[in-house]
């Protein structure tokens, strides 16, 4: 199974090597593209403090003097976006492991004196239960560090699939990073209310779509 993600990692860098992965459509407000040059996907927060590494044989993030591997929710450069707070010393990658319209996946870590954790966004929303769909997978994506860091933005929605029950239905989740457990679960209207100026141009855009407006 590793070979075979490694396999792919190496031929989607080869195809979206030469092209730029600047795009006007990313989840969170801050968000920022993957370098891509020679077949490697790299990205450094300021002062070297998180660096992301993708290559035909590697898909690590490493933070502190931690490693983590993220070949699980990355697959394609031009879909994939990285936020940095420097309050909260923390990261989150945004990717797809599809098309456009998903599946979407996030994971999110943070550092605390030289050693990070990760924080398990997704398990916390699937617990939840927040949006009733028939979709088998729906999108979840991080948004925005609040709170002066303490909180995790994090949207949870139906993807716009013929298959799927309820879709662009989506909530915004607010997530104690401390405590690993979700302080709010936001209707679109409200969360457009309090939080709109972290939002990247996707998340602002499902939240103002039907059935969310």
């Amino acid at each position: 199974m590793v070979k075979l993600v490694a396999v792919f990692l190496s031929l989607v860098l080869c195809i979206y090597s030469s092209n730029s992965v600047a795009r006007s459509e990313y989840w969170a407000g801050n968000g920022q593209p993957l370098r891509i040059k020679n077949d490697v996907a790299e990205w450094e927060a300021p002062g070297g403090r998180a660096r992301i590494y993708i290559s035909d044989d590697a898909d690590m993030l490493k933070m502190g003097k931690s490693v983590f591997h993220i070949g699980g929710i990355y697959a394609n450069p031009a879909l994939s976006e990285v936020a940095w707070s420097e309050d909260v010393k923390g990261v989150f990658v945004n990717a797809s492991d599809g098309g456009d319209g998903g599946t979407w996946g996030t994971l999110a870590f943070v550092e605390t004196n030289g050693k990070a954790r990760e924080i398990p966004v997704a398990k916390l929303i699937k617990a939840k239960h927040a949006l009733r769909s028939d979709c088998k997978y729906l999108n979840i994506a991080s948004v925005a560090w609040i709170d002066s860091g303490d909180d995790l933005l994090a949207i949870e929605q139906v993807p716009n699939s013929g298959g799927c029950s309820h879709m662009n239905k989506a909530v915004v989740h607010v997530i104690d990073i401390k405590h690993n457990k979700i302080r709010e679960v936001l209707a679109p209207a409200e969360a457009r209310a309090r939080y709109a100026e972290v939002f990247g141009p996707r998340t602002e855009a499902i939240l103002s779509q039907d059935p969310n407006e």
